[in-house]
């Protein structure tokens, strides 16, 4: 048994995009053309015609626009939004395949529904999810060490195991989300020297909420933020406060990576 679906992108209940559609811009845009662009997928001018205007009359901007002059005296071309939309749609359909794919046959059974929809509905506990992209990356027999850029001038290392980088099937420049709990993250007033922690991130204390055994600290990392947990005694001892700049210190080994 298989599990398979197709994406449609509605606008006011209608259908705006879909395999056909995206099919028909990509024809129109190698052809220049919609009457040669129907013939290349075996449809009537009409249908063709049909279908771009139904794309124009719901996109807020046209996706199709007709040319004058030039060498072949015009024709019709893909707007900027149009190829947009369409490299938008092909980002989704690529993820839905490969949300597909993780779905295994057995869990289509009755006695397995469960296990497809805790795969399908996961999510992590940790509050601490910033996206980035891995910039350098350095691959050991056992453990691969990861640079993930997170903004134009701040880095996040982890390390994670050599075996789980590859059946990731990770890359350069691939965007990865890491996810750090908030009892991993530490915090000094001064910039420390001499430990063996990888992330030094200098923040800003944003929030403070305390109940009666922890404190929550809410840290802005240039555009990112970030929370952390740590005891009353803590908080006191280091006599937080917000606006009060702090260093954020997280181990490489201490950060997770996902897809």
């Amino acid at each position: 048994m298989e599990i398979e679906g197709r994406i449609w992108f509605k606008k006011e209940g209608k259908n705006l995009l879909g395999n056909g559609r995206v099919e028909l811009l990509e024809k129109i845009d190698e052809f220049g053309s919609i009457s040669k662009a129907s013939k290349a997928m075996k449809m009537s001018y009409k249908a063709a015609w049909d279908m771009v205007d139904a794309m124009n009359n719901l996109s807020d901007k046209p996706l199709v626009e007709k040319v004058t002059g030039g060498k072949n005296g015009g024709g019709t071309q893909i707007t900027k939004d149009g190829k947009s939309l369409i490299n938008t749609f092909k980002k989704f359909k690529e993820f839905y395949n490969t949300l597909l794919n993780e779905v295994d046959e057995n869990e289509l059974s009755s006695d397995n529904h469960l296990s497809l929809i805790r795969k399908l509905h996961m999510k992590s506990s940790s509050r601490n999810m910033i996206s980035g992209h891995i910039k350098e990356f350095n691959t050991a027999e056992y453990n691969t060490k990861i640079e993930l850029s997170i903004s134009d001038d701040i880095s996040l290392y982890a390390i994670i195991p050599t075996a789980t980088f590859l059946d990731m099937n990770l890359k350069k420049d691939n965007k990865v989300f890491a996810i750090v709990q908030e009892s991993s993250i530490m915090l000094s007033t001064e910039k420390p020297h001499g430990i063996s922690a990888r992330n030094i991130l200098k923040s800003t204390i944003s929030a403070l909420k305390t109940d009666a055994v922890s404190s929550e600290v809410k840290l802005s990392i240039g555009k990112n933020t970030l929370t952390s947990a740590i005891s009353n005694d803590s908080l006191e001892s280091l006599n937080l406060k917000i606006g009060q700049e702090v260093y954020a210190i997280i181990k490489a080994t201490d950060i997770i990576i996902s897809i």
